[in-house]
This record gives structure tokens, sequence and C-alpha cells, in this order.
């Protein structure tokens, strides 16, 4: 029977006649067996390729996800320290004015400058974290999407729940 399909995959068209039309026409929808082989082939060869694809995309969404999980860390950590630095100097303040050193307005003045400072210190840290985030995602032009910071999006949403 294989030779059978092997003659009708080698008949042309020009090869048809009345007297191997009936034989062509059942053999026109049965494989050889090399043509299954090849498809069997290129099945593998397909799964075998989707499985690196799906393999580069999660450790490519791994190593995003850690390095934003750690630029968060460095953010918080550094608005965590100028929050302390300005409270810092408000707590200087206050000694002095508890000492009567200074007056009210002074204090005022001094604790409005402080916080001013820190104000100026975050927008500036915040404007280096998004050239940052923005630097991290071109290290991922096709494969970063807007899902991968979903993860962090709940977990910072449920640190400030907790606050």
């Amino acid at each position: 029977m294989a030779k059978d399909n092997k003659k009708s995959a080698t008949m042309s068209i020009v090869d048809v006649n009345e007297d191997n039309f009936d034989e062509q026409i059942s053999n026109v929808g049965k494989y050889t067996d090399e043509e299954i082989a090849l498809a069997n082939e290129t099945e593998a060869k397909e799964i075998q390729e989707r499985k690196a694809r799906e393999f580069n995309s999660a450790k490519h969404k791994a190593s995003y996800q850690k390095m934003r999980l750690v630029a968060d860390c460095v953010y918080a950590k550094k608005t965590m320290e100028i929050q302390k630095e300005a409270m810092k100097i408000v707590d200087a303040e206050f000694e002095k004015i508890r000492k009567g050193e200074i007056d009210l307005v002074d204090f005022e003045e001094a604790r409005e400058k402080a916080i001013d400072d820190a104000v100026k210190k975050v927008n500036e840290l915040g404007k280096k974290r998004r050239t940052d985030l923005e630097k991290l995602r071109a290290q991922y032009p096709c494969h970063w999407s807007y899902s991968w910071d979903n993860p962090f999006q709940r977990l910072n949403r449920a640190i400030q729940d907790n606050k």
C-alpha cells in the first residue's frame, strides 16, 4: 500500500487518464509514510520551539520582576531616609524651641523648610526612579508588558493598606 501512495504522490496531472483515474481519486487524501513522519517531525519541532519561547518569556518576566522589586525597595529605602532626615531637623528645631533658643515663628519656618527640602529630594528621587524603570523596560522591548508590574502593584497596595 505504501508503494501505491508513493506512486500517487509522484504522478502529476499529466499522468491521470481514464485507466488510472479511479486509483488517483481514491489515493488523493492518503498520506505516505514519509509525509506522516515529516508531519510528526515538524510538530515535534514546533512544540520544542513553543516551549523554548515560553521558557524565555518566563525567564524575562522573572528577571524583570526581580529588578523591579529591587528598584521599588531602593526607592522606598531612600524615601524613608529622606523622611528620617527631615524628622531629625524638625526634632532639632523643636529642641531649640523647648530650650527657648528660638520662638514658634522660627520653628515653623525651619519645619517648613525641612519639609520643602524633603519634598524636593523625593521629587528628584521620583524622577530618577521613573527614568530607571523606563531603562528597565527598554531592556525587554519585545517582552515587557504592563501585566508584569501587577503583582507588585498588589503588593504595594497591601503595604499601604497595612500602614
